[in-house]
């Protein structure tokens, strides 16, 4: 598998992707917009804090 560094600098080589309700995507992009995070960001971050 190749390694690929994101723009900041960290290896991501694991692609993770689900599919949602047209209720949970707009969910999703209301939260990721106002916590001023990119998706990956945010979704990431929501998981390792236990939620």
């Amino acid at each position: 598998m190749e390694k690929r560094l994101d723009y900041k600098g960290r290896w991501r080589n694991k692609t993770v992707a689900f599919h949602v309700s047209e209720e949970e995507g707009k969910l999703i992009d209301r939260c990721v917009s106002l916590s001023g995070l990119t998706r990956q960001d945010y979704i990431a971050g929501v998981c390792s804090a236990g939620m």
